[in-house]
């Protein structure tokens, strides 16, 4: 059972990484358009609606593997490893938009 969580949040991650360098680089191109000096609000409310597009992506690629995952037992262990990896996700976003 174990190895079968392992397998899944690997998917799982596959899955994860192209959307997060997807959502990355639209970002990145909306933010060059801005002059942080001058627009620092308007780069905060982008940086939140990017957040919150993120996390609704990522929860929906977990939803469609845990409903891929036939197994009942360790349906919980699956869930908090899965939302432990959207966390990941959302706290690298955010070092990498502080970089900027």
């Amino acid at each position: 059972m174990e190895r079968d969580i392992e397998i899944i949040v690997s998917h799982f991650r596959n899955e994860a990484s192209g959307l997060f360098l997807a959502i990355v680089e639209d970002f990145e191109r909306h933010a060059e358009k801005l002059n942080r000096q001058r627009d620092e609000n308007v780069f905060q409310q982008m940086q939140s609606r990017f957040v919150q597009e993120l996390k609704k992506q990522l929860s929906y690629i977990a939803e469609k593997v845990i409903g891929q995952y036939k197994g009942n037992t360790g349906i919980n262990i699956l869930r908090r490893e899965l939302t432990a990896q959207i966390e990941y996700y959302i706290s690298e976003f955010l070092l990498k938009i502080r970089s900027m």
